[in-house]
């Protein structure tokens, strides 16, 4: 019934702007700021759970506005779309970057946690215990079992506390979105989404046209991109560009002449032969899967073409101290409330999992992509278990935008494991009024950033004009070689 109930409000429900939202404005004291942040105000308004229900209980969406350097600023701010889904946009470095763009010249830069993340009703994260579960001295389907334990007790938790995690989706925050823009009383506004904050920020340019003046993209994330499929498909490309980069390139073929073999045979011997690490009194066996995830993580990075051959190295020679520095990395982001597992599975749960892949369909996807010497143990125990987790889903028919007239850039890195080249003419396909960049770029966003603020500046100023990519280092196919085949 749930299924069938919400395809039929997202199918006729006339989609508009809420009348009003009750805002508060505070000072920005709880936000923890570690810099000069005069120029800042923070609010919060309260918005329903469910907006498909407005006399559902009320949450909290917490939001700062940084105030333009110049006194006579544009009148169009830029709102900011952070990634995930679970990604906090209200800390302290984060805001000091923001607060640092060019843009933010001439402009006010709107930044806001998601529903269920960290200021705005954060939800009880699951982030530290499943942490836990990758540290345990356990091969990739005991983990499985530690994580189906911890998802269970979250979940009665969850229920006991009466908030529904079917009601944490994109669907609901696009609404939150709309609200916020409502009470904040600015005319028009800038979308600038990057990664997960791309599907958001899309979505609210198709629900919420007539607030949306430009958007930006960067690492779009489609609405039809699988948890777990796209997953294994964007790591194993993107690892096979670094190892033929290496292959190719002197000074790495020279540095990692066996780079291929020694992955597979360092992941491998894992298998048998944890290696343990002391994290802070605490002992973490880095297993197989867990090395998995580690340089998945060093693919994200814009020096990708060093950082992933570098850690294979560490792995080779069970070097403790760069492995030592990545486990604690994400022991601290889950620490601080700059990112919510919680929050993550509930909007994957309800808008990019499949319960059609099963586990052997899950197998027969490994089995036909190269570079996996052992599964990405964290995404495929999440997958299967976080079917569970809550029973909302937004029908597959539903994943999709829609097509769209506003001015819309789209920046994506060649080398990207996540939101891969690919993902870029897909997304333009519906936006007939946009510019595509393919960056000759590792990492996962990132990259040129100083050149991407002047084109983002240059539509912004005005939309009908063609941004210049001069400065932009864009992919060319005939370098690539899997072009040249």
């Amino acid at each position: 019934m749930r299924l069938y109930f919400f395809a039929l409000i997202m199918i006729f429900l006339p989609v508009s702007i809420g009348s009003s939202a009750t805002r508060e404005e505070s000072s920005c004291g709880h936000l923890n700021i570690e810099w000069d942040h005069r120029d800042m105000i923070c609010g919060s308004l309260e918005v329903p759970e469910n907006h498909f229900l407005p006399a559902s209980k009320k949450i909290k969406i917490s939001y700062a506005v940084l105030k333009a350097k110049n006194r006579k600023p544009r009148a169009d701010p830029v709102i900011f779309f952070s990634g995930g889904p679970g990604s906090s946009s209200l800390r302290s470095g984060l805001l000091r970057f923001l607060s640092n763009m060019p843009i933010r010249q001439d402009r006010d830069i709107i930044a806001f946690d998601q529903r269920g993340i960290n200021h705005s009703s954060g939800l009880p994260d699951i982030g530290l215990e499943v942490f836990q579960a990758m540290a345990a001295d356990v091969d990739i389907a005991k983990e499985q079992k530690l994580i189906e334990t911890i998802l269970k007790k979250y979940k009665e938790k969850f229920e006991a506390d009466g908030i529904d995690l079917a009601n944490y989706n994109s669907i609901q925050s696009a609404h939150d979105v709309a609200l916020l823009m409502n009470s904040l009383k600015y005319d028009k506004y800038n979308l600038f989404g990057i990664s997960y904050g791309t599907r958001l920020a899309r979505l609210v340019q198709d629900m919420f046209p007539e607030k949306v003046k430009t958007v930006i993209l960067d690492s779009p994330n489609l609405m039809t991109d699988d948890f777990l499929i796209d997953r294994i498909t964007g790591y194993s490309r993107a690892a096979e560009k670094i190892f033929k980069f290496c292959e190719t390139d002197k000074d790495c073929s020279a540095k990692y002449p066996n780079l291929r073999t020694d992955y597979a045979s360092s992941i491998k011997s894992l298998q048998t032969k944890p290696l343990r690490i002391d994290v802070e009194g605490d002992a973490f066996y880095l297993n197989s899967q867990d090395a998995m995830f580690f340089l998945r993580h060093r693919l994200y990075r814009n020096d990708a073409k060093e950082a992933f051959p570098a850690f294979v190295e560490a792995l080779k020679n069970s070097e403790k101290k760069p492995i030592l520095e990545a486990i604690i990395s994400e022991k601290e982001d889950v620490q601080d409330g700059g990112f919510n597992t919680s929050m993550f599975l509930a909007v994957s749960v309800f808008e990019s999992m499949n319960e059609a892949n099963t586990s052997d369909v899950i197998k027969n996807v490994y089995s036909q992509h190269p570079n996996f010497p052992e599964k990405l143990g964290f995404f495929t125990n999440l997958y299967q278990e976080g079917m569970k987790w809550h029973n909302g889903r937004l029908p597959i028919s539903q994943r999709k935008f829609n097509i769209s007239s506003i001015p819309t850039v789209i920046f994506v890195n060649q080398y990207d494991p996540v939101t891969p080249p690919e993902n870029g003419p897909l997304f333009k396909e519906k936006l007939t009024n946009s510019r595509l960049y393919i960056l000759d770029e590792a990492g996962h966003s990132g990259g040129d950033n100083d050149c991407k603020m002047k084109v983002m500046t240059a539509l912004m100023d005005d939309p009908a004009f063609d941004p210049t990519a001069k400065c932009l280092r864009l992919y060319k196919p005939s370098s690539d070689p899997e072009h040249k085949n």
